[in-house]
């Protein structure tokens, strides 16, 4: 996503969020990298909300951390972790 694309994601805490929920699935963010084959690097820009991931991502991370689309996007405040 390019910069001005991102533009229209400023106001998401997505990265905030990330790092909330592997928090919470008991992780690091290294460990987070490693467990879904991303560069450590391109997952530090979500963390520091550098960069947005593609759609796709956002509900690929979601179903590993187990936790809603919605929470990632700051559309929810509910983490809804399955299962609990």
């Amino acid at each position: 996503m390019t910069k001005s694309q991102y533009r229209h994601f400023e106001n998401i805490p997505f990265g905030r969020r990330l790092y909330r929920a592997i928090r919470a699935k008991g992780m690091n963010q290294t460990q987070f990298c490693r467990a879904l084959h991303l560069d450590r690097g391109r997952c530090s820009e979500y963390v520091n909300e550098k960069r947005m991931p593609s759609v796709e991502n956002v509900v690929k991370y979601a179903r590993f951390l187990e936790c809603s689309v919605d929470f990632l996007l700051g559309l929810s405040d509910e983490m809804k972790i399955q299962g609990d």
